[in-house]
């Protein structure tokens, strides 16, 4: 199980590294976006209403963080 967690950390931060981001935008993705998504998804598959609700909650704030003015993602520019 740990061998497949490192597995699948490692391939994800060599694909978000061949993106040639901004380091801060890197980061962000690694550290907050990742996290978020798999919290949305948690959340889906939670048995109890409370949880689902808890990581509902936790995703949603993630990604607003990531949408505010101050964060990395602010800077990019959309196709």
């Amino acid at each position: 199980m740990v061998a497949t967690i490192l597995f699948f950390c490692f391939s994800i931060r060599a694909e978000i590294e061949a993106l040639n981001l901004e380091p801060q935008v890197e980061t962000a993705v690694i550290e907050k976006l990742i996290s978020a998504i798999y919290l949305q998804h948690a959340s889906e598959k939670a048995k109890s209403a409370e949880i689902r609700h808890r990581l509902a909650k936790l995703s949603e704030d993630i990604l607003s963080s990531l949408r505010d003015k101050s964060s990395p993602f602010a800077e990019l520019k959309q196709p």
